[in-house]
């Protein structure tokens, strides 16, 4: 999308036009610019006549858009019937799994050409769902929302958050739009864009692109040639090559939407410098990892009291939010076990020296910052090792590529 012309010339003229608008209009041009722009730039269909010009892609957006307009005009019948809320949840879900689910375990279970592998996954279906849920939830938790329909269609449509997230939240969204962009807002945006395409184009697409993209992980695997040293140099550059891009698109995200005076949530915190891996999943896609809290881990913890339990359901979700595939599902039980590994070392550590006690940056003597530095490495070895897991992710192959992940794992170990 970002080397599309069209993107640009959109998100700047567009900005343009909202800051010459009367102010009850704004909200409403967000809202149809943006759903307009994602409709033109999905695939069109094949065929002639309406056949051309509605694909499988443009039709999953008027379906989200049906959904958005259900859940909204639902929310206060919603807000006192559970229900309701209960009916809206589990459709979405359903929704979600007959697309980006049952096609890829049924492509795997039968043969080419058979029943389900053939349905197209609608475009954004994840990231429409977990919107939708955290809507849906939250009326029962909060209230019915203060916002009106035209801030809830942009909240769900917004164009320059729509490629990587974040995922925001809706009392975020109209708790942090300014009906016009101030000139702070113009600059750190504008600023915050030129910083995300320094990273896309001058260092991930130049520097690390060809040392991940370029490298077949099933031959990394496979090949005696290839040992210790050259895999863990593949991971850990899968490592930074996703952390930067992701950030890239993050920051382009959060500074385009400040340009229609729009603060959307930020979605990294330097998850590189993170001593723990506990710490890490609190800096690192920080807006999924909260909304997997939300509604997941808390009433997982509320039905079972058991945290092991509520940590490895977050994590399987976190996992199959990215694709549907033994793989991701593994990668999210990886975290998963390390999240609880380290809940249980500090469930021993309370107990036998009491609270832990941060110590002020000032403070930290030379052995101090000889720990946090080996903490910090050690997490950042153990996550580029989960890299072994996506890194071999293949669409379409639900379980075959897991061997060759298992594989990787076994170099970074010193096995052949």
């Amino acid at each position: 999308m970002l080397t599309s012309p069209w993107f640009w010339i959109v998100l700047l003229g567009g900005a343009a036009v909202h800051r010459l608008l009367p102010a009850r209009a704004r909200v409403w041009f967000v809202a149809l610019l943006s759903f307009g722009f994602l409709f033109g730039f999905a695939s069109a269909g094949t065929g002639s006549g309406l056949a051309a010009f509605f694909g499988p892609q443009r039709v999953s957006l008027l379906v989200f858009l049906t959904w958005g307009a259900l859940c909204w005009k639902l929310a206060p019948v919603a807000r006192t019937r559970p229900g309701v809320r209960h009916a809206l949840v589990l459709g979405l879900l359903a929704y979600l799994a007959y697309y980006k689910y049952v096609p890829a375990i049924l492509g795997a279970m039968l043969s080419a050409g058979e029943n389900g592998s053939s349905l197209v996954v609608p475009v954004g279906i994840s990231y429409f769902t977990f919107k939708l849920i955290h809507f849906v939830v939250d009326l029962g938790r909060r209230g019915p929302a203060k916002g009106s329909a035209a801030e809830f269609i942009a909240f769900l449509f917004l164009f320059p958050a729509f490629t990587a997230g974040p995922i925001e939240r809706f009392d975020h969204f109209i708790g942090n739009r300014q009906q016009v962009a101030s000139r702070d807002q113009l600059v750190s945006g504008l600023t915050r864009i030129l910083v995300g395409l320094a990273k896309k184009f001058a260092i991930v697409e130049f520097l690390v692109h060809d040392q991940v993209r370029g490298v077949d992980p099933f031959v990394l695997a496979t090949n005696p040639v290839f040992g210790f040293l050259a895999t863990w140099h593949y991971l850990i550059a899968w490592y930074v090559y996703v952390y930067l891009d992701f950030s890239a698109y993050t920051d382009i995200a959060i500074g385009s939407a400040r340009l229609f005076g729009i603060e959307v949530m930020e979605n990294f915190d330097w998850p590189i410098f993170a001593v723990n891996i506990g710490a890490f999943w609190k800096k690192w896609h920080m807006t999924l990892a909260n909304w997997c809290q939300s509604y997941v881990y808390l009433p997982v913890i509320g039905l079972t009291r058991n945290p092991y339990m509520a940590v490895f359901a977050t994590f399987l979700a976190i996992g199959l939010w990215h694709g549907a595939s033994a793989n991701w599902v593994l990668w999210g039980l990886y975290h998963g076990t390390g999240v609880a590994t380290y809940l249980t070392y500090t469930r021993w550590q309370r107990k036998r020296r009491g609270p832990v006690r941060p110590v002020a940056l000032a403070s930290r003597s030379v052995a101090d910052w000889s720990v946090a530095g080996v903490a910090t490495a050690g997490t950042g070895l153990f996550v580029s090792a989960g890299f072994a897991f996506s890194a071999t992710h293949v669409d379409g192959q639900v379980w075959q590529r897991v061997p060759v992940a298992f594989a990787l794992l076994g170099k970074c170990l010193g096995l052949s």
